[in-house]
């Protein structure tokens, strides 16, 4: 049992443990350094995740990028095709680099049309397909 001290009455009344050998410093140091050890542990594990979570994020944007372009594509074509429709009785189609479009006709007034683009990326392509109609008077 550790023998105690008293400090004097001007400071403090409460009696101070003097510990001989210093066997309860080096096990509290030994304590903290497994703490320390655990928490950079932890540090890195939460780093990881976050690289990783930013890697896929940019992958996600690029991915929208290539999306929204051929969006505003199909846009551009669906609305070339309203603007020539009522010029054209019955079907038609046609094809560009990863695009095809097809137009029929639903009645004597409305033409129905069709646009499927491709997508490339980093996975398999995928197709996106915008329709529309056009009322022709």
């Amino acid at each position: 049992m550790p023998e105690q001290l008293t400090a004097s009455r001007f400071f403090n009344s409460a009696p101070i443990l003097h510990f001989s050998g210093g066997t309860q410093c080096e096990e509290n140091a030994r304590v903290n350094l497994v703490e320390l050890m655990v928490a950079l542990l932890i540090l890195t594990l939460g780093l990881l995740g976050i690289a990783a979570t930013a890697d896929s994020a940019g992958r996600a944007m690029a991915r929208a990028g290539r999306m929204g372009q051929a969006v505003a594509r199909a846009r551009v074509t669906v609305d070339s095709l309203r603007g020539r429709a009522c010029g054209v009785a019955g079907s038609a189609s046609g094809s560009g680099p990863g695009q095809r479009w097809t137009m029929h006709t639903g009645s004597d007034s409305i033409r129905y049309l069709s646009d499927s683009v491709r997508v490339e990326g980093d996975g398999p392509p995928r197709r996106f397909t915008l329709e529309g109609v056009a009322v022709c008077h």
